[in-house]
């Protein structure tokens, strides 16, 4: 995937975010509760989130 790519789907997200459509999966909670970051936190960095560097040749980047 290419930037723009990448950037389309933070995107959606963010649209997504705005109108309240944000389902967290059990094992997103279960991580956040791990790494002790809070709804707050999490709802704030997708709305300023930005895509940084992409691994295309990672098992999950692809």
């Amino acid at each position: 995937m290419n930037d723009n790519t990448w950037e389309r789907i933070l995107g959606r997200i963010q649209v997504q975010l705005d109108t309240v459509n944000l389902r967290i999966t059990q094992h997103g909670q279960q991580e956040m509760v791990e790494e002790d970051i809070t709804l707050d936190d999490l709802l704030e960095t997708i709305s300023q989130g930005q895509i940084l560097e992409d691994y295309p040749q990672h098992r999950r980047g692809a």
